[in-house]
């Protein structure tokens, strides 16, 4: 067939030469015998896991069981974990190497998963649950493609590693629930870190921002009171001013503001020394004394003061 290569026995010897597709005679049987291998097939090897409904399978759930899976023990000997891989292989094209797969081996791809196997559980052996679980799945299936393929060169498989696919890497179904809840607690206590700082975060900024409310308005009482102390200061420089210029003056016009700010609405009496040597003019003010600062002035009435 085109996806053929073949390996002719005459008289119980190999030929030389692999046979190529297309069409070759031999002698007949059982002087002469041809075994086809199709090398241009891609073959899927299952790891881990067996399920013949694979292919069929539009998703997998590990927290539910697909076909028959193979737990590995864990490096403390205790906890249990499930990988469950996929080989890609084909045969070599090569001639050598179509003969170590045609003749060298009794079985060359049980001797591919038999490594497979041995190779997650190195791995295995020394990691945790978590390590396991937690592990980069590119450059894990990539380092174990690479110990798969030097494995089947080594040994003359005459295997060509095409790909290692990583499905799925869980704990046991069994125990599937109990992880789950793990698994929820630890997101919830994330979460409520990661809320814990958002809220801190949010009162840092509240805060910052009162203290720069606070700040300013200091910043604008401290202004204004500066502006009060300038006016009162305006306001004394005049006086000042007037004072060292006429000091009698000053005070004795001070001496009055004190009076008449001390005696307004009160009622008083004012004897002069000249009513006793003669008659002269006097006023009377008939207004009520708690009228005075509010009503206009009245005519004041005069008359002479009799001599004593």
């Amino acid at each position: 067939g085109s996806n053929q290569m073949a390996v002719l026995k005459s008289f119980g010897k190999v030929s030389e030469n692999p046979l190529q597709p297309g069409l070759h005679f031999k002698m007949p049987w059982p002087f002469g015998e041809v075994n086809r291998y199709p090398v241009k097939t891609v073959n899927a090897l299952q790891v881990g896991f067996v399920d013949p409904e694979f292919s069929k399978r539009k998703a997998l759930l590990w927290s539910k069981a697909h076909g028959q899976e193979f737990n590995l023990v864990l490096g403390n000997a205790v906890d249990l974990v499930t990988i469950n891989m996929i080989l890609y292989y084909k045969i070599h094209e090569d001639a050598e190497r179509f003969f170590d797969y045609a003749l060298q081996n009794q079985n060359p791809v049980e001797a591919l998963e038999t490594y497979a196997y041995r190779a997650l559980m190195e791995y295995t052996q020394t990691s945790t649950l978590k390590e396991v679980l937690a592990v980069n799945r590119a450059k894990f299936a990539t380092n174990l493609e690479r110990a798969i393929r030097d494995y089947a060169e080594r040994n003359r498989l005459g295997i060509q590693l095409i790909d290692v696919a990583l499905i799925n890497i869980h704990p046991p179904v069994e125990v599937s629930p109990a992880y789950l809840d793990v698994i929820s607690a630890e997101i919830d206590a994330k979460r409520s870190v990661v809320e814990a700082e958002g809220y801190s975060e949010m009162r840092l900024h509240q805060t910052e921002q009162e203290s720069y409310t606070v700040e300013s308005q200091a910043r604008i009482q401290r202004a204004r009171r500066i502006g009060l102390a300038n006016k009162e200061a305006m306001e004394f420089r005049p006086l000042s001013e007037a004072r060292s210029i006429a000091p009698d003056a000053y005070r004795m016009r001070l001496w009055f503001e004190t009076w008449e700010n001390a005696l307004t609405d009160k009622r008083l009496l004012l004897i002069d020394k000249s009513l006793a040597n003669d008659s002269g003019n006097f006023f009377l003010d008939l207004r009520p004394i708690s009228d005075n600062a509010l009503r206009n002035l009245d005519p004041l009435k005069s008359g002479n003061l009799p001599k004593p």
